[in-house]
């Protein structure tokens, strides 16, 4: 019989997890709007045009939005302005919540880190790259979904226990509803001031995940 260490395995959600998408929105906007040399309040409005072509915000993408604004303007050479803003590295560091680096850093120590958001997955990958922050993350612990509602319990199936950090509670009852998931709940973006009762762990910043010793400590495994 031989034993051997089996790490945590932590997946993250990706906006208001690791980056602060209403940031990252407001820059962007800001910038689109001078190229555009319009007002940010007729920006705004051009926005939830957009938006209204979207079933959910979750179908964000780039090149979408470039398109959807060359064909408002009527003019094409508009979508080959736009598509670099987000091609920027600065863009993602600037949204990049400031406890992320040196939480990951702590954790990745000791735990197996990987991803579960959802979205279009070249706009979500393009925010882990570009923020710099791909390394911490296991190649094959990476998942994004376009609606990733029920696919924790093939992610247990098939890797074990694992634990969940999100700031969606919506998603977190999801999660909790599979057994072998430990969902932990980070209380900030839009949906922190929820009145949901949700029975997980709570955080405030990322820097306390090192803390909860049932996250941080390995798994000793035993091999028959």
């Amino acid at each position: 019989m031989q034993a051997h260490i089996k790490p945590k395995i932590i997946l993250f959600d990706i906006d208001y997890v690791l980056i602060d998408s209403s940031k990252l929105k407001e820059i962007s906007s800001a910038k689109v709007a001078k190229i555009l040399k319009i007002s940010l309040i007729k920006m705004e409005k051009i926005n939830e045009e957009f938006g209204k072509t979207l079933k959910t915000s979750k179908e964000f993408s780039p090149k979408k939005y470039a398109k959807f604004l060359a064909n408002y303007f009527n003019d094409s050479r508009i979508s080959k302005k736009i598509t670099p803003i987000f091609l920027k590295p600065k863009l993602y560091q600037q949204t990049l919540y400031s406890d992320i680096i040196p939480s990951l850093r702590k954790l990745k120590e000791k735990c197996w880190l990987g991803i579960y958001s959802e979205g279009t997955k070249e706009f979500q990958m393009a925010k882990l790259k570009l923020s710099g922050i791909t390394d911490y993350f296991k190649k094959n612990l990476v998942f994004i979904y376009p609606d990733k509602t029920g696919k924790a319990t093939r992610l247990v199936e098939k890797l074990g226990e694992i634990y969940f950090v999100d700031d969606n509670p919506r998603h977190i009852k999801d999660i909790t509803a599979t057994i072998g998931t430990h969902p932990i709940w980070l209380k900030r973006g839009p949906k922190a001031d929820t009145s949901e009762t949700l029975t997980c762990p709570t955080i405030l910043s990322l820097e306390e995940l090192p803390k909860l010793e049932h996250v941080y400590e390995t798994i000793l495994v035993t091999n028959h």
